[in-house]
C-alpha cells in the first residue's frame, strides 16, 4: 500500500541488468548475454557469452551429465569460494587452458588435460566416455575450428585415465611427453645442514666436492696414489 509504479522506456541498446543470460527459442536457437557496461569489459563479455554456448551445447548434447563435469570458464580474477591453489593443483578452474575447457565440451570426452610447454605448442590429453569414440585427429580438429592457433595443442592423445596426485589432482608431470624434472642433489637439498658439513669436509679432503654417485672408495684411492 503506498507503493506507485510507473512505466519506464528503455532502449534497446541498454542493459537492464548488470548481467543477464538469455535463451531465444526459435527454429533455430541462439543465446544471449547482456551486461552493463560497469560489471564487464567487452572482452570479458565475450569470453563469458562463448562459454555459455558450450555449456548450453553440453547440457543438450548430454542431459544426464554431472554438474561437475560440464565445460566452463571462469573469467580472469575469478576465484571459488574455498578454492586453494597450491602445489600440483594447475587443473583448478582458475589456470585452466581454453584447449582443456574446449575438450571437456566435446561429447565424447569424459575428461581432458593440457599440458602447457612455455614456448612450444600445448599437448593435450583425453579420456573417451566409451569404446569408439572421436579419434585424436578429430578431437584436434574440434580444438581447432574453436579457438585460436596459439591455444590449439600439437596433438591429443588418448589416455585409459588421467594420473592423479593423492590428493586428487591431474598429476601432470606424468603425463606422457611432460618434460623431465631436473635431477636434484638429494645431500645438499633433503638431508640438511649436517650432511652439507660432511660434504664440505670431504670437499677439503679430496680437493673438490664428491658427486651423489662417485665412488667414495676409489677418491680416497686417488689420494693416497
Amino acid at each position: 500500500p503506498g507503493t506507485e509504479a510507473e512505466p519506464v522506456e528503455v532502449e534497446p541498446g541498454s542493459a537492464k541488468f548488470d548481467l543477464s543470460f538469455l535463451i531465444e527459442d526459435t527454429d533455430s536457437p541462439k543465446c544471449l548475454l547482456q551486461h552493463g557496461v560497469n560489471a564487464l569489459d567487452e572482452a570479458s563479455g565475450a569470453q563469458l557469452l562463448t562459454s555459455f554456448a558450450q555449456l548450453l551445447e553440453a547440457v543438450a548434447d548430454r542431459p544426464g551429465t554431472a554438474l561437475s563435469l560440464l565445460p566452463g570458464a571462469r573469467l580472469p580474477g575469478a576465484r571459488r569460494r574455498g578454492t586453494r591453489l597450491t602445489g600440483d593443483h594447475a587443473d583448478a578452474p582458475t589456470d585452466q587452458h581454453p584447449a582443456e575447457r574446449c575438450l571437456a565440451g566435446h561429447p565424447d570426452v569424459a575428461e581432458a588435460a593440457v599440458l602447457d610447454l612455455g614456448d612450444r605448442p600445448p599437448l593435450a590429453y583425453a579420456v573417451l566416455r566409451a569404446i569408439g569414440g572421436a579419434s585424436p585427429v578429430q578431437l584436434r580438429a574440434y580444438v581447432r575450428a574453436r579457438l585460436d592457433a596459439p591455444s590449439v595443442p600439437a596433438a591429443v592423445m588418448l589416455l585409459d585415465a588421467l594420473p592423479r596426485t593423492a590428493d586428487g589432482g591431474v598429476a601432470r608431470a606424468r603425463l606422457p611427453g611432460a618434460p623431465a624434472e631436473p635431477p636434484r642433489n638429494t645431500a645438499e637439498t633433503e638431508q640438511g645442514p649436517r650432511a652439507r658439513a660432511v660434504l664440505d669436509a670431504f670437499a677439503d679432503l679430496l680437493g673438490g666436492r664428491p658427486r651423489e654417485d662417485d665412488d667414495f672408495f676409489l677418491s680416497l684411492i686417488h689420494i693416497s696414489d
